[in-house]
């Protein structure tokens, strides 16, 4: 029922702060249809050195800050949260009504305004003495600012690695080599898997939406005995992190291979007739 998925979304996607309609757009309607295709999918696209090099160096520095591990929450935040999810350009927001957006995220204020409330009157009713500040930065805001974070590094993982492609061009793009080869499946020990909902069999999420987060770890294995050579697996530790933000840093669009910030190629080409075959990839 459409009437109960918008209000279980909505119910669902409050702890976070994010209004259902703002996020519906930006991650349904616009990642999911043009995932990797550079001039609509946002998520973490990269640039060109051309581009990059006619950025100022404060804007190249910012760059640089959000590709790291440590800015990944930054990006998230205002990249897409911000600039997609609660305040979208008209451009971005296309001809969808407005109108829902500003009640869900009239919605989401009337949360925070509670939440804040709940806060402080259990913190009054705990420590009489506590500051109200403080029982906000740390009951709010730095719950808040973690869960950023979190988001911004899984994404990253999602659909940045030596061997996802990217694309400046509609001609050269497809709903396979978007979806598909531009998706990755990132293992993680499984009680973090089953934790985060095994939503790092991502490609599976790609390649059906539909597929309930219960299903994904089958439908990724039946993805995987079919497309073995197009499908980007590995498993996550901290070297492959350290290598894939030393890598992924700038993108050739033209011949398909990632560079980093002074140019120099740092993979092999991400799109190729058949690609060696391998069940995990260890980087």
């Amino acid at each position: 029922y459409r009437w109960l998925n918008a209000v279980l979304g909505r119910l669902a996607l409050l702890p976070s702060w994010h209004p259902f309609a703002g996020w519906r757009h930006a991650h349904n309607h616009v990642h999911h249809a043009w995932t990797n295709l550079r001039p609509r999918d946002y998520a973490w696209a990269p640039l060109s050195k051309h581009e990059y090099d006619r950025l100022s160096p404060l804007a190249q520095w910012r760059v640089r800050f959000y590709r790291s591990a440590f800015g990944f929450g930054c990006y998230y935040f205002w990249e897409v949260y911000v600039k997609r999810t609660i305040f979208p350009s008209r451009a971005f927001w296309g001809n969808g009504r407005r109108t829902v957006l500003y009640a869900d995220l009239a919605l989401v204020a009337a949360f925070l305004f509670l939440q804040a409330a709940l806060l402080l009157y259990l913190a009054n009713w705990s420590s009489p003495n506590e500051s109200p500040l403080a029982t906000l930065a740390v009951g709010q805001w730095l719950p808040f600012a973690i869960w950023n974070w979190l988001i911004g590094f899984l994404t990253f993982l999602h659909h940045t690695h030596p061997r996802v492609p990217w694309f400046n061009d509609r001609a050269e793009w497809s709903f396979f080599k978007g979806q598909i080869q531009g998706s990755t499946h990132v293992i993680f020990p499984w009680g973090i898997n089953w934790m985060i909902q095994r939503i790092m069999e991502h490609t599976a999420h790609h390649a059906d939406p539909q597929v309930p987060l219960y299903r994904l770890a089958e439908a990724q294995r039946s993805l995987e005995q079919a497309y073995i050579s197009d499908i980007v697996v590995h498993a996550f530790s901290f070297r492959s992190l350290r290598a894939t933000t030393a890598a992924c840093q700038l993108y050739n669009f033209e011949h398909h291979y990632w560079l980093s910030y002074a140019g120099e190629r740092t993979s092999g080409p991400t799109i190729s007739i058949r690609r060696q075959a391998a069940s995990v990839l260890e980087i």
